[in-house]
């Protein structure tokens, strides 16, 4: 992530974009492209993380049938109800 702070003038969130010479931050004003590109990188992400969790949730789903299968197999070997 960029570092960011706040115009000291003016009190905007801007983008800490390097030093001059003195060791004072340069600050550069963030653009309304900037956060739209940062909302649809965000959105990106959410929905791979979406995607991903889903996925995950199926395959543990699967699992517990057949954890539960297997386990009711072995009680009706076992004579266990």
């Amino acid at each position: 992530m960029s570092d960011v702070a706040n115009c000291p003038s003016c009190g905007a969130t801007c983008r800490v974009a390097g030093h001059d010479q003195e060791g004072l931050p340069k600050l550069q004003a963030f653009q309304d492209t900037d956060a739209q590109q940062k909302i649809a990188q965000l959105k990106k992400s959410l929905n791979q993380l979406q995607k991903t969790l889903r996925t995950e949730r199926a395959t543990a789903n699967a699992r517990i049938s057949e954890l539960e299968a297997e386990l009711s197999t072995l009680r009706k070997s076992v004579g266990v109800s």
